[in-house]
């Protein structure tokens, strides 16, 4: 019989704990728990989380698929939202979502970033009020009110990125028939006017930090979706490779370098696809198993491994409370069976 000797030229070494820095191919014998073991290679996927305790869309979300925040958002409905559903927020631990403090405005299509223990929300439509320029502070417990956006402004879910203390808006859909070009930066106490981006719309996706984001489609009112993808330093725009594909109400984690692009519209509305962005590149993704717009997502995520989507919906009259995480290729330990 051939031993792993004879083809590795190495003995099966015995460890008390499985090692790291892991190379496919690799194997050891585990003492503590009595295993053989061997270094595998996982492919990227997405997978199913915990749920949310209530079913919404036009919601907005903040951190990452292990401390994340939900907040705000819509039932399936003409008069939405309504005071069960619009101030509504939830966090999670990565395996299930917790019924925590309410806003104290019911808003849908507001936007939100910062942390699961320091986050913003701002903007959104109220009825019968209309759109929005209220700001709320959370931390960690109770929502408060803070300083007015410089405008009445919806952008969606993905629609801002950044810290509590230093967030960034780019674009919205103000009241009336505008679609915004306009930028705005928060620190924590009051919102500044920005730079005006290159083009105007609403429904945009920004991850990064306020002094190196990165913005991308969106809807004009003329075009339903843009190919538009703009960098942004703290202080103005410029023009970096568009999407192969048109995109808006996506779902987004990562910096201004390294990002995941998900679901909403990218080339056909409520998409499974996914991009990928490496600072210079656009590929296609691993496919999410629903798709959906206007979910909660990631807006201050240092890596687009902690991406997740939550809620949703899918032609505004199917609204999910599902979860979907983001885990990329990996290599781990995998315990040898004789199956």
């Amino acid at each position: 019989m051939v031993s792993y000797k004879d083809i590795s030229g190495l003995r099966v070494k015995k460890v008390s704990s499985d090692p790291s820095n892991l190379n496919a191919g690799e194997m050891w014998y585990n003492t503590t728990s009595n295993t053989f073991k061997t270094a595998q290679t996982f492919a990227t996927a997405w997978s199913a989380g915990g749920s949310l305790n209530t079913a919404r869309s036009q919601l907005a979300g903040t951190g990452t698929k292990a401390a994340g925040l939900a907040f705000g958002g819509t039932p399936p409905s003409t008069t939405a939202p309504s005071v069960t559903n619009g101030d509504k927020c939830e966090s999670y631990d990565g395996s299930s979502w917790t019924a925590e403090n309410t806003k104290g405005n019911a808003t849908r299509q507001n936007s939100g970033f910062g942390t699961q223990t320091a986050a913003v929300c701002f903007g959104g439509y109220r009825d019968p009020a209309g759109y929005f320029d209220g700001t709320e502070d959370y931390n960690g417990t109770s929502w408060s009110a803070s300083n007015v956006y410089p405008a009445t402004i919806s952008n969606g879910a993905g629609g801002a990125c950044g810290t509590q203390t230093a967030g960034l808006n780019v674009g919205g859909y103000a009241s009336g028939t505008t679609y915004s070009d306009g930028s705005a930066e928060y620190n924590g106490a009051s919102w500044s006017a920005g730079n005006v981006a290159p083009y105007g719309a609403s429904n945009m996706s920004q991850v990064g930090i306020q002094t190196a984001a990165l913005s991308w489609g969106g809807n004009d009112g003329v075009t339903p979706s843009q190919d538009t993808v703009v960098t942004y330093d703290g202080t103005s725009f410029a023009a970096e490779t568009s999407t192969p594909a048109a995109t808006q109400c996506n779902g987004s984690s990562g910096i201004q370098t390294s990002c995941i692009v998900y679901g909403g519209g990218i080339s056909t509305s409520y998409t499974t696809s996914s991009l990928e962005w490496d600072g210079s590149t656009w590929t296609a993704g691993v496919s999410l198993a629903t798709g959906r717009q206007n979910a909660a997502d990631c807006s201050a995520s240092p890596s687009k491994s902690d991406a997740y989507f939550a809620g949703g919906d899918y032609s505004e009259t199917t609204v999910y409370n599902n979860t979907e995480e983001y885990t990329p290729s990996y290599t781990g330990a995998k315990t040898v069976t004789t199956s």
